[in-house]
């Protein structure tokens, strides 16, 4: 379950884009789940 990680660069709004259109993420969570992973990874950087 390899959860996206943001790219040095990356623009917040591209990053959440990517993070919630991965397909294993949308395998693995729901909507509201992939959000929250999505931002708390935004967040780690």
């Amino acid at each position: 379950m390899p959860i996206p990680k943001r790219k040095k660069y990356e623009r917040k709004n591209k990053f959440i884009k990517r993070c919630m259109s991965n397909k294993t993420m949308k395998k693995e969570y729901k909507n509201k789940q992939r959000v929250a992973i999505c931002l708390n990874q935004w967040r780690k950087k």
